[in-house]
């Protein structure tokens, strides 16, 4: 597994790579990580390191977004010391508030949340809560029994956040 360190405002730490830091140039992150495996405008798209990488239309990279969580393959995030991507999700809002100490934007409650003053974003599709409503839906139903097993994957990744994205100051106002 590749470490990668998160860093609020200023960037990523990939071991054995170095620092990609926002506002660098679309040619000199290039010089440090290499061609994207997938380019769409200004998105690209690293799967080797499992994020991908938004490019302002100054060709400056202005935000980070690690999108193979809960369950990574290749990378191991880190941010504040923990790993995003193996920390319960309302423990993660917890350490992710206390670190913003500022404006959090709940306005997608449980499946988004935008921490303003460390430009930090984090985003699940599903709570667990609304899995076991789905179950519960589907053993009314009798529909259960088929997709037992998915539900089981279903619900223990709503454990957890899926993504989490770092963006350059004032990302998120």
């Amino acid at each position: 597994m590749i470490r990668i360190e998160l860093i609020p405002l200023e960037g990523i730490y990939i071991e054995s790579i170095g620092r990609v830091e926002l506002a660098r140039s679309k040619d000199e992150v290039e010089r440090i990580i290499g061609k994207a495996d997938r380019e769409d405008g200004q998105r690209c798209v690293y799967d080797h390191y499992e994020f991908r990488l938004d490019f302002d239309k100054n060709n400056q990279l202005e935000f980070i977004e690690f999108i193979y969580g809960p369950f990574p393959e290749r990378t191991q995030p880190e941010i504040f010391g923990i790993k995003p991507f193996e920390t319960e999700a309302m423990k993660l809002v917890n350490i992710l508030n206390e670190r913003n100490n500022g404006y959090v934007d709940l306005s997608e409650a449980n499946h988004v949340f935008t921490f303003h003053e460390i430009s930090v974003g984090i985003w699940r599709d599903a709570t667990e809560e609304d899995i076991k409503q789905m179950i519960s839906e589907m053993k009314e139903h009798g529909e259960f029994e088929a997709v037992q097993e998915n539900m089981k994957n279903q619900l223990e990744m709503a454990k957890y956040f899926w993504t989490i994205g770092l963006g350059a100051k004032n990302y998120y106002k």
